[in-house]
């Protein structure tokens, strides 16, 4: 598909589009004590499951390239109104992606991985992947495609003392409910040989 301002090549698979890196897995809050008295977005939780879009954009030829996957890395095939997350992938690539792809330019953004979570008919953009190990925070997310796009839901900022890391462990007034937490500056964790963001979540129900 074309617009006056771009080229778009929609592939599962070129030299110019990287493999697709699966969402990385979100460890329970009793699992990662490195998170106390970090700086941190609590954010109302969303489901692990969705889609995992790269966009490339080729400076020098002019096109941008866009490969659409699921959070596991596996590919969708638009053309398959089977699978189900189809619908999803196909009203991104037609309705989206150009606005993506304006602000990408405008920023000096040449590539990124969106991951967005899908919630029955519910999607979000979570995640924003600019390299193996770098992600943008959510409030980062928010302010660059917060107005073209739904973006995860930001309950708060704090700073997770032992107090308040207890309310949230309790449930206490705005903690109420399943939540993530993410640092507001991005960091990592190791656990095995699998390196992780520095996330947690609160699952109630």
């Amino acid at each position: 598909m074309q617009s006056s301002e771009h080229k778009e090549i929609i592939s599962s698979g070129t030299s110019k589009v990287p493999d697709a890196l699966a969402y990385p897995r979100i460890l329970m809050l009793k699992d990662v004590p490195e998170v106390e008295g970090q700086f941190v977005y609590v954010l109302k939780a969303y489901p692990e499951d969705g889609l995992a879009i790269t966009i490339f954009r080729d400076v020098k030829e002019g096109e941008v390239y866009l490969s659409i996957n699921d959070f596991d890395g596996n590919p969708i095939d638009l053309t398959n109104e089977n699978h189900k997350y189809q619908w999803a992938a196909m009203d991104f690539a037609q309705n989206d992606s150009s606005k993506f792809v304006a602000i990408m330019k405008s920023a000096g953004i040449q590539k990124v991985i969106l991951y967005v979570s899908v919630d029955d008919e519910d999607l979000r953009l979570v995640d924003m992947r600019i390299s193996l190990n770098k992600f943008y925070g959510p409030g980062m997310i928010k302010d660059l495609f917060g107005k073209i796009y739904p973006t995860q839901e930001i309950i708060k900022t704090i700073s997770l003392d032992e107090n308040v890391l207890n309310a949230v462990k309790r449930g206490e007034g705005s903690y109420k409910g399943n939540l993530i937490l993410k640092c507001s500056k991005f960091k990592t964790i190791i656990r095995g040989k699998e390196m992780l963001p520095l996330y947690a979540r609160i699952a109630r129900s």
